[in-house]
């Protein structure tokens, strides 16, 4: 070995193994936080569809509730009138 040489051809291939070791355990992780992303955003799609759906439900119950307000104004003013035509009769 000479003076301006730095490592040994061992030691730099030594080094080289270790690096490509962590590059495909870093390659190996860098997967799997792909997948763990694609799985949170479809659960997070999925989520949104699924509040969508109860507020959806949610106004059609509200919408179905004052239904039965029009209805019962419906049968009073039929029931008003019906008072009133059966008045004027008598």
């Amino acid at each position: 070995m000479t003076q301006d040489q730095w490592y040994s051809n061992k030691q730099l291939f030594e080094m080289m193994q270790s690096l490509t070791t962590k590059m495909a355990e870093l390659q190996l992780e860098m997967a799997q936080t792909t997948i763990l992303i694609r799985d949170y955003n479809g659960l997070r799609q999925k989520i949104t569809d699924c509040e969508k759906a109860l507020e959806g439900t949610h106004g059609k119950e509200i919408g179905g509730q004052n239904m039965y307000g029009y209805i019962f104004g419906v049968l009073c003013l039929i029931i008003s009138a019906a008072a009133v035509i059966v008045k004027g009769v008598m």
